[in-house]
């Protein structure tokens, strides 16, 4: 329950009224009259001319009444906030010296709102202090001359008188806290009115204080910062806010270094690409040492593009410390996931069950350093089931749907080779890197992400710049074809071509079958267009099944009555002569033909100096 809570209205009112009669009765007029009194006796006489021959006097020759040896004495005072050993001579003032009574009489004329006159009294009570070295004393006035200035919106003449405090402060008696409160108190007075020169005010002190790591530096940045953000002085706001957040961490206030960051991170705009990296690099620093492994990878993360690489190294290390913030866990990366390195697969060829291909990935490294890809594997984002053939599919049967990669068995498996393990790719470059793909049942497959290890430690998944399907069908046989054709041939020569044909498949062949298919003829051709002939030896004829792995030597006979044409294996399932066949292999030849000497239309001239019989 609130003190004061139960108190009857009239007591509260007979309280009020107390406390305003003994304000205004007792209190105002005694510090009126003692003003006044002190203005007359002591303030006066010094604004004189005999006054100001007083004080010379006494300053060069040691002599004067008044304020002599018994109402001030220089004894020994303590270092208020120094870190010297040497302690200077302090002056200390009786209270009944002229010194004291004129602190006192600028004391009373500010309680009274007279600024004028406590000013006037201040700077004069500054006179004597200087004149005696009363350096602590002299501090103090000149504070108090500087909030007067600030009463009186006098706001050309604060700026000097804040400056000449904070020289006394620091460079006489060494007492910074003192300086700190004068700075304190006189940007209080001058934000409402003067939000720039209170900030000019706080950085003052930020930048001649003696002690630069000490809390109170980034204290008074903070609040510059606070006073510029309210004027619209954006750049400098986030300029005294790193700067705040810098001071905090040296002096191992790591929440508060946190906090001004994440001001300095929401006020940011969008192209500051410099200021945003420092301000996640110091906020990823920060969350490191207070142990959230987590919350500093995760501010590391944001630092990964072209512009700013070289905190990958950090990243590593924070990497390698992340497992002690807890066992079991996992980091998921997904801010590397928009190009970190970029990566593009072209359409890829169907592949046979039981076959391996080579997919080509083309790796652009938009990093300012060199990067390591180790391991790269590919994720499937959709399993497809196979489509049965005509042959065995019913015409109401549906075709296959798409499902998830878990729902059904793989179809591909990726193996890299041992060469590429670890691949190497400069900055700035793009660089090919080899995958072997394993077809291990008919279906296909849709690939979306490469995953790999960065350098070999942080785990990366990175989107394809587009997706790309991989079909996988059914086993089938291959034939190789082996034969040796000329590269000169003379028009209409016959030729004798010894063919070796292999299975390399994993199913029987089928019938084998050979056609010549013609190139279509030049535009500006005249005449008939002859082609190649090939014609199978009856000795060695084509055989009509070939086992996986099984060879078999034919003789081939060309007639070449073109320089190219285009040849046709046939094998599969059906005849030779059928109108479709499983599998066509085309093999283009291309030949230098030499033609004939035509002996009826050739001339001959006769020999140099020979004569007819």
């Amino acid at each position: 329950m609130g003190a004061g809570i139960r108190i009857h209205t009239s007591t509260a009112t007979s309280a009020r009224t107390f406390v305003h009669s003994l304000i205004n009765q007792s209190l105002v007029p005694y510090l009126e009259r003692s003003a006044a009194h002190w203005n007359e006796t002591v303030a006066a006489p010094r604004r004189g001319i005999t006054g100001r021959l007083f004080t010379a006097s006494r300053k060069y020759f040691g002599v004067g009444g008044g304020s002599g040896s018994n109402s001030r004495a220089n004894t020994p005072s303590p270092i208020f906030g120094g870190t010297s050993s040497i302690t200077p001579p302090s002056v200390t003032y009786t209270h009944t010296a002229q010194e004291a009574l004129l602190r006192r009489l600028a004391d009373f004329a500010l309680v009274l709102r007279d600024y004028k006159l406590a000013l006037s009294v201040y700077q004069t009570a500054a006179r004597a202090y200087s004149s005696d070295k009363a350096y602590r004393h002299l501090a103090a006035a000149q504070e108090m001359i500087a909030v007067c200035h600030a009463l009186l919106g006098q706001w050309s003449e604060v700026d000097t008188a804040h400056e000449q405090a904070l020289s006394t402060y620091l460079t006489k008696i060494r007492s910074p806290l003192g300086a700190a409160r004068a700075t304190i108190t006189l940007a209080t007075l001058c934000a409402p009115d003067q939000p720039s020169l209170a900030a000019s005010i706080y950085l003052r002190m930020a930048s001649i204080d003696v002690d630069a790591s000490a809390p109170r530096v980034a204290l008074f940045l903070e609040q510059a910062a606070q006073l510029y953000v309210d004027i619209g002085y954006l750049r400098k706001c986030l300029i005294h806010l790193v700067l705040a957040g810098n001071k905090y961490a040296k002096s191992s206030l790591r929440l508060h270094a946190i906090r001004c960051y994440q001001v300095a991170q929401q006020l940011l705009p969008p192209k500051w690409d410099t200021m945003f990296d420092h301000v996640h690099l110091a906020l990823g620093r920060q969350y490191y040492h207070l142990g959230d492994y987590g919350q500093s990878v995760q501010e590391m993360l944001k630092l990964v593009h072209p512009n700013q690489s070289m905190v990958l190294e950090e990243l590593v290390y924070l990497y390698s410390q992340y497992p002690m913030a807890g066992p079991g866990k996992e980091l998921e990366w997904h801010a590397l996931e928009e190009g970190v390195p970029k990566v593009e697969i072209k359409a890829v060829d169907p592949i046979c069950v039981h076959e391996k291909a080579t997919l080509v990935l083309h790796i652009t490294n938009s990093l300012l350093i060199p990067l390591s890809v180790c391991s790269p594997n590919l994720v499937f984002s959709t399993v497809a089931a196979p489509i049965s053939s005509s042959a065995t599919t019913s015409p109401t049967s549906s075709p296959a749907s798409p499902a998830a990669p878990d729902a059904l068995p793989p179809v591909i498996d990726v193996e890299v080779p041992t060469t590429s393990h670890s691949i190497e790719c400069e900055p700035t470059v793009t660089i090919q890197a080899f995958l072997t793909l394993h077809g291990l049942r008919p279906g296909s497959a849709t690939m979306t992400h490469l995953t790999y290890r960065m350098f070999d430690m942080i785990p990366i998944r990175i989107p394809l710049v587009k997706p790309v399907t991989i079909h996988v069908i059914p086993p089938r046989a291959r034939l190789s074809v082996q034969w040796e054709l000329p590269s000169v041939v003379f028009a209409s020569q016959v030729m004798r071509v010894p063919t070796l044909l292999t299975n390399t498949g994993f199913i029987d062949s089928g019938p084998i079958g050979i056609r010549v298919v013609d190139p279509p003829p030049p535009t500006a051709s005249i005449g008939t267009h002859e082609s190649v002939i090939i014609t199978v030896d009856k000795s060695t004829p084509l055989p009509s099944s070939l086992a996986p792995g099984e060879s078999a030597q034919v003789t081939l006979w060309t007639h070449w009555h073109a320089s190219n044409a285009q040849v046709e294996w046939t094998y599969g399932q059906g005849a030779p002569g059928a109108k479709a066949h499983a599998h066509v292999d085309v093999h283009p030849i291309a030949v230098t033909m030499v033609p004939l000497v035509n002996a009826a239309h050739a001339t001959w001239a006769p020999l140099s100096g020979s004569s007819r019989d």
